[in-house]
This record gives structure tokens, sequence and C-alpha cells, in this order.
């Protein structure tokens, strides 16, 4: 995810030694998608999450151990427990994680990761790639590359160059993958998308998730059930997340300046919830469904909370532009139009 690799270059300037675990595969109803990271700390810190419950326990177990051995890992991990899936209430699933140690002292290292930060605050498109060696279980600095449109950014190596000029035919539609040449390289890009994060897989949420993809949108389901938040129904969302419950949503889920949040749980059942966190965010949109007089009644419920009426001005309620739309289409058509109209500053 880009806010993590924005982050690593800093800590690692701090002289702070990091594991990074990163999510290589998935099946079934594991909670995270192909891509998701996190960073743990020497005291087991954690920055972004991979999973909860028995699965985030294990993790630490084997951070710690690849703190020590200061190399990398790739370790399966099997979700089923007794008829339950750790982590959720779903059945089933198993991941994949790379663990990867980084080395404080490494400099070029850090070096690839300022890159990383400098082009992110650019809002450039490039992905990175890491050489992951079968002979060797440390990946340094001189394992990894940043590859733009224009440019390589990392020590020469004859193989980069040719796996660039095949993932440069469909740059901007770069998945997340294992590149197989004369040694595996992972391939993670990292795209300036404005992200949107979906609180709620209804139907509504079905169909301004396939509109949102039409504008250039990074789209990011969540919800309680994998009933709703899947590949199936969401073939074209980027990431599918699943959560325990709605609770301690901002321990799950990095919202930045950049996010824009719609809020549309089913029967709006744990919007309330929801919303109070995404108040306390640096969310730059906050939207919500409902009428006025639900809108008027969530303000009450929040002055009682102890927000502002300064917080509450942060509220779409209801949420979109105002174009009497009546069907989910029509729903969901209103709610991207005003996020567009808020990404090219028209409306604030």
């Amino acid at each position: 995810m880009t806010y993590l690799h924005k982050q690593i270059a800093p800590l690692l300037q701090k002289k702070m030694e990091l594991v990074m675990v990163t999510i290589l595969n998935k099946t079934g109803s594991a909670p995270r998608d192909k891509g998701t990271k996190m960073l743990v700390t020497r005291d087991f810190t954690c920055i972004g999450s991979v999973g909860d419950g028995i699965l985030g326990a294990m993790t630490m177990q084997v951070a710690a151990e690849v703190f020590e051995k200061k190399g990398y890992i790739i370790k399966d991990f099997t979700l089923s427990v007794g008829g339950g899936t750790i982590g959720n209430e779903a059945c089933g699933g198993e991941v994949q994680l790379l663990f990867e140690y980084l080395n404080p002292l490494d400099l070029k290292l850090i070096e690839i990761y300022n890159k990383a930060r400098e082009l992110s605050d650019q809002g450039v498109d490039f992905f990175v790639m890491t050489k992951l060696s079968k002979d060797n279980i440390f990946i340094t600095g001189s394992d990894k590359w940043i590859c733009t449109e224009t440019g390589i950014y990392g020590i020469e190596d004859s193989e980069i160059p040719k796996i660039k000029r095949t993932l440069l035919e469909d740059f901007r539609h770069i998945k997340f993958h294992i590149h197989q040449s004369k040694a595996d390289y992972l391939v993670e890009p990292v795209y300036s998308y404005d992200r949107v994060i979906v609180i709620g897989a209804g139907n509504i949420a079905k169909q301004l998730v396939h509109y949102l993809k039409d504008v250039g949108f990074y789209a990011v389901v969540i919800d309680d059930e994998i009933a709703f938040a899947n590949e199936t129904r969401f073939p074209r969302a980027d990431e599918c997340l699943i959560v325990k419950d709605y609770e301690l949503l901002t321990n799950q889920i990095n919202i930045d300046q950049d996010t824009y949040v719609a809020i549309v749980t089913k029967g709006h059942k744990y919007d309330f919830e929801v919303l109070v966190q995404m108040l306390k965010t640096k969310a730059k949109y906050i939207g919500m469904l409902g009428s006025i007089e639900r809108r008027d009644r969530t303000y009450e419920l929040l002055y009682e909370t102890g927000f502002t009426v300064e917080d509450t001005k942060r509220l779409r309620c209801p949420i979109g532009l105002p174009i009497s739309a009546q069907t989910n289409e029509e729903i969901a058509i209103s709610i991207v139009a005003e996020m567009v109209s808020v990404r090219r500053g028209k409306i604030n």
C-alpha cells in the first residue's frame, strides 16, 4: 500500500529495525487481499494489518524469528480452526505471507524507499520490484528496484530492464504478482489513484464500485460478511476486506487526507458506529446514506457524543449530488459525481 511505502524510509532513518509482512497469496475467505502490507517494529508495534486473532499472534511469532535471522521467510497459514476462521466469522481460507527484514544500516534500502516516498508525494505511478532468491535468505537494498514509465532506480541488473519492458505494455493495470525469470521478482504497483473506502457491501456498493473504477478511483470494499464482500460480487474492486465487526476500523485500515469514505452498511445498521470513527480521521470525503431527517438526528447524536458543528460539516448526508436519485444505479452515480467534484476542487 502506498502509505506504508512512504513510511519505511523515515523509520529506517531513525535506526529502527523493521519486519515488513506482505500477503503474497490468499484463497477462500482470507480477510485481506494480495499485496496488503504490515510493518512490525522491534517492540512489536504494528503499522497496518494483515489479519487479526490467532493469525495476528502467529504473525508476531514469525516476525520475532525474522528479527533474529535478519533474512526473509515465506510462510503459509491455514485460517480455518475448529470450523471457524482466524480473525473473522467466515470459514475457510489460507494466506501466504512474506516476512522481510529491513535493515536500518542498509543505505541502498533507505535510498530506494526515499525514492518511493518522493515519487508518491509527486503523484508519480511506479512499481517496486524485489528479488526473492532461493539461494539467499537476505534481501538488501541491492535486491530492490523502483520502475516508473521513464526510469529505473536501483543497482544495474540485466533482468530488470527486460521485465520492465513486458510490464510497460500495460503499465497502468499491473497487478501485484511474482514475475518468474532467472529468479523470482515480486512486483508491487504503487499508483497515485485516490482511494475510496466503501464500508458496507450491499447493492448500492456494487453499483458504486463499478462506476468508481470507470473514473479512476482505487476501490476498497469492507464488510463483516464474506458472502457479501468477495471478488465474485465485486470483480472490479481493488480490495475486498472482511472485518470481524465494525469496531476499531481505523486500527485495521489507513484513512489519510487523500481517502474518500462512503458509509453504506447494510440496512444502515452500523452507519453511526462507523461515522464516529471516520470523523476522527483526516479523510478528504465522508459520505453517508440517509434522508434530511436522518441526517439531523445523526447531528444530534454526534453533539451528544461530544462532536462540534465544525465536525458535522465534514459529513455529506444525504450522500451524493442532489439529482433526485431513486434507484441504486442513480444513487451510485450521484455519489461518484460528488466525489469527482471534490477531486477536481469544484466543491469543498
